[in-house]
């Protein structure tokens, strides 16, 4: 209000005093009047009595200097008019207002009720840990029991297997001439299906210990482990083997893992390609933006598409034991150790036309 404070009923009235005296005609006379009392009333209609008063000098001035009531009559409506006016603008000030408070009410309660949201997502955090935590515990526990498991695995059921072979090779040697030839293939059945055992076991031994050791990185050239596995591989059909590979890189993982797994896909590749005059097994990889994918394809038997997942699960096999042999455990070793190394791997194949594995491994 510091305009007010500068102003006086007196300085309103000079001011009127003098447009009025440079005018003349109603019409124009009018319109001035107007505008002169809608220019000083616009600083002061917060202030009623002010606002009153200046209605009343304006009055007097307009009655004083033109004799006129038809002027004076549309001047006082112009002094309601925009009494009017500012009493249309303070209701819809606290209209505004009020709508603002509500608002901010509805917020105090949206508020509230984030932070009892917050409050229980805290709890339910809290809880998860605790589960986690103990699940954990669980899993230690389990894992424990695993390796004791294993344990009487190794020693429990290798050890008799073991003897039987032994006991067997000792008739074979010592007793072979007391023997007739179904006596001596009798022999060689047991020792056969014990070795075969032993095989078994060791893989189900190797598949547990994968589920429970941790990933131990180094680098490693993989064209190099490849082609040892390859040379160490024995096989008396190794002269009709055609194995390729393009240059495979180096790659950081667990060393004794990655060559687990690439010993089943090469000794599957081999295995299953066996009935071919020639065996034709490729290795290489192929890049697609930042991930680099793994095969290896052989001109093998293939199997059908359709029994895909069974491929990767523990004693799965497609094909009879009589036809191929092997223990139903060395793609899901594979599988496994992938997995442990953030890749993924998956196969494709055609009956009578060869199979491809592919895989990834992660950084």
């Amino acid at each position: 209000m510091d305009k007010v404070a500068n102003y006086s009923i007196e300085d309103f009235q000079q001011a009127l005093m003098n447009i009025l005296e440079d005018m003349s005609g109603h019409k124009e006379l009018m319109e001035q009047s107007q505008r002169a009392m809608l220019n000083v009333l616009e600083d002061f209609t917060d202030d009623k009595e002010l606002l009153e008063d200046s209605q009343s000098a304006v009055l007097n001035i307009l009655e004083d200097f033109t004799g006129d009531k038809g002027l004076l009559e549309d001047s006082q409506k112009a002094m309601l008019n925009i009494l009017e006016d500012s009493s249309f603008e303070r209701d819809i000030l606290e209209a505004t207002q009020t709508a603002v408070l509500n608002i901010l009410e509805d917020y105090g309660e949206e508020k509230e009720t984030i932070e009892t949201i917050n409050k229980e997502l805290e709890d339910a955090k809290d809880n998860l840990e605790i589960r986690v935590e103990n699940r954990t515990n669980d899993l230690k526990k389990i894992n424990m029991e695993l390796e004791s498991f294993s344990y009487s695995v190794s020693h429990d059921l290798r050890a008799p297997l073991r003897s039987v072979v032994g006991y067997c090779n000792i008739l074979r040697e010592d007793y072979c001439s007391g023997l007739d030839q179904e006596g001596q293939n009798t022999i060689d059945v047991i020792v056969r299906n014990a070795t075969r055992m032993g095989i078994l076991i060791d893989d189900i031994l190797e598949f547990s210990r994968l589920g429970r050791q941790e990933v131990r990185k180094q680098e490693m050239d993989l064209d190099e482990l490849v082609e040892q596995i390859y040379a160490d591989y024995s096989s008396p059909q190794k002269n009709k083997i055609e194995f390729t590979h393009e240059p495979l890189g180096k790659y950081c993982g667990d060393k004794l893992m990655i060559i687990h797994m690439l010993s089943n896909l090469i000794g599957n590749a081999i295995k299953y390609s066996s009935t071919r005059p020639i065996s034709i097994i490729k290795m290489g990889t192929t890049l697609e933006g930042e991930t680099t994918t793994y095969y290896i394809t052989d001109n093998g038997v293939g199997f059908n598409q359709k029994y895909v997942d069974k491929i990767f699960g523990v004693f799965q096999r497609l094909h009879k034991g009589n036809e191929f042999e092997g223990t139903g455990v060395g793609m899901a070793i594979a599988q496994r150790v992938v997995h442990h190394h953030g890749g993924t791997i998956w196969a494709e194949g055609v009956v009578g036309q060869g199979a491809s594995f592919y895989f990834t491994l992660g950084n």
